[in-house]
């Protein structure tokens, strides 16, 4: 093991091996249920050198992976979680991958559409945190007509059963429906409570028939077939990393720290640009700033001259000779 401040913490290195989330594995190891060379820990600030340290959880060795991220389009019947001690089909059985990747957030058992899952738990802990408001857009299908009330109190935010009252959601209305139709909605939220949508519909008099994720983050499931997968693109990840606040890893607390300390010299750079526009040298004539450079210049005009070589003698005036 590392000195406190060398090497990397625990529960870091369990979320990067596909073990857990950081937030779980830290509950791991208060348990004692983490092992550093034969040895329980139960310290959350420990740290450790992946290379030298040997890290079990339950007996099992933990090794470090490589970090993967996938997009599934996510069928009806199945639920979000690597295992179900009722035997249903996973989401994880349309996965044929050798990493341990894990979903990040959860579909209901017969919600569809957009579900992504990786193993790493600093990009889905950011885009999980209430505070980063990743917006996740639904298509829902209920029985019945939408009133331009219930359209208002969707958007306003709306009291659930538990009393709790939910942020204001963008909401398109698909198709009105009748009393003898069904309605479509499309309704785009950034929390992410227990059955949501569904308890939002009930709470204006609607059941839902069906429930689509459409969008996650901005991505679609354009192009995937239902029960399909497939990797994601590096731009696709780096959109996903903005929303989370992590770059390449790195919190976005860092990052902003980094922009603030070389924001300083540009703003300095700007202001001495500026200084210089506005005191010219003394015999230059010089056209405004195009495209970041100063135009030569104008030589067609004459320069004014400080001292001539050669004064011609004055000329009287006319009417002045005595």
């Amino acid at each position: 093991m590392k000195k406190p401040s060398e090497g990397t913490r625990l529960q870091k290195f369990m979320s990067q091996a596909g073990i857990a989330s950081r937030r779980h594995a830290e509950e791991m190891i208060t348990r004692g249920e983490v092992r550093v060379n034969g040895q329980v820990v139960t310290e959350l600030g420990t740290r450790i050198d992946p290379a030298r340290d040997k890290v079990t959880v339950s007996g099992k060795r933990a090794i470090a992976e490589r970090h993967v991220y996938f997009l599934l389009n996510k069928p009806r019947g199945c639920v979000t979680t690597r295992s179900d001690p009722e035997k249903r089909k996973t989401v994880m059985d349309f996965l044929n991958v050798d990493e341990r990747i894990y979903p990040i957030g959860r579909l209901d058992f017969n919600t569809e559409g957009v579900l992504l899952l990786t193993n790493d738990g600093a990009l889905a802990n950011g885009l999980m945190h209430p505070k980063r408001e990743v917006k996740k857009t639904y298509h829902v299908k209920v029985h019945g007509l939408f009133t331009p009330d219930d359209l208002v109190k969707l958007k306003e935010g709306i009291t659930l059963d538990d009393g709790i009252k939910t942020a204001p959601a963008e909401v398109m209305l698909v198709a009105r429906g009748t009393s003898d139709r069904n309605g479509w909605l499309q309704i785009t939220i950034h929390e992410g409570r227990n059955r949501q949508v569904h308890r939002m519909m009930e709470a204006i008099g609607h059941e839902v028939l069906r429930l689509e994720r459409v969008s996650y983050a901005g991505l679609t499931t354009e192009g995937v077939a239902p029960g399909k997968f497939r990797p994601l693109l590096p731009p696709e990840l780096a959109k996903l990393r903005r929303a989370a606040g992590v770059a390449q890893g790195v919190p976005e607390r860092a990052g902003k720290k980094a922009r603030a300390e070389q924001a300083i010299p540009e703003r300095g750079r700007s202001e001495r640009a500026k200084s210089e526009r506005t005191r010219p040298e003394r015999g230059r004539t010089e056209r405004p700033r195009e495209h970041g450079r100063f135009e030569a210049p104008n030589t067609e005009r004459p320069r004014p001259e400080r001292a001539r070589p050669e004064r011609r003698p004055e000329r009287s005036k006319p009417g002045r000779r005595r």
